[in-house]
C-alpha cells in the first residue's frame, strides 16, 4: 500500500467509532452493513486489529449511501475533517453549504461518490447489489 493510502486508512481507522456514532449506527448495524462480525468492527475501532484497503473501501461505500441517500450532512462534515485532507481531482470540489449545491455541483459530488462505489465494487469489497443500490442512489440525486 502507497503512504498515502495508509495515511487515509489510519486515519480513517483513528476516527471510525466517531465516524460510526455520528452516521447513528451501533457496531452491529455496521457490521451488517459491509457483512463482518461486531467483533470486527470493535477489534477496528479499539486498533486490535489493522484496517485493510478492502474494509476501508467497503466502509467508505457505506458511509458515502448514507451521505447521498440520508443526506447527511453531519457524516459528510465529520468524515471530511477528521479524514480527507487530499486534493479532488481539477473541476471537483465538496460543499457542505447547501446553498452552493447547484445541480453542476451535485453531479461532480455524485460522480466522486460513484467512482468510490465502483472502486470498491472492482476490489470486491461489496457485490452486485450493493453497486446496483449505490449507483442507484446516484441517478436519483
Amino acid at each position: 500500500m502507497a503512504n498515502a493510502d495508509e495515511s487515509i486508512i489510519s486515519r480513517f481507522q483513528e476516527n471510525l467509532e466517531t465516524i460510526r456514532k455520528v452516521a447513528g449506527w451501533t457496531s452491529q448495524e455496521l457490521a451488517d452493513e459491509i457483512g463482518v462480525t461486531r467483533q470486527t468492527i470493535s477489534n477496528l475501532e479499539s486498533g486490535r486489529s489493522k484496517m485493510t484497503k478492502t474494509q476501508y473501501l467497503a466502509l467508505r461505500t457505506v458511509l458515502n449511501f448514507e451521505i447521498i441517500q440520508n443526506d447527511n450532512r453531519s457524516l459528510a462534515t465529520i468524515v471530511k475533517s477528521l479524514v480527507d485532507d487530499m486534493e479532488l481531482p481539477a473541476g471537483y470540489e465538496v460543499s457542505l453549504d447547501p446553498v452552493a449545491h447547484s445541480q453542476g455541483d451535485r453531479r461532480k459530488n455524485a460522480a466522486m461518490i460513484g467512482l468510490s462505489v465502483l472502486t470498491a465494487a472492482a476490489a470486491g469489497s461489496i457485490g452486485a447489489i450493493g453497486l446496483l443500490s449505490g449507483l442507484t442512489a446516484l441517478w436519483k440525486k
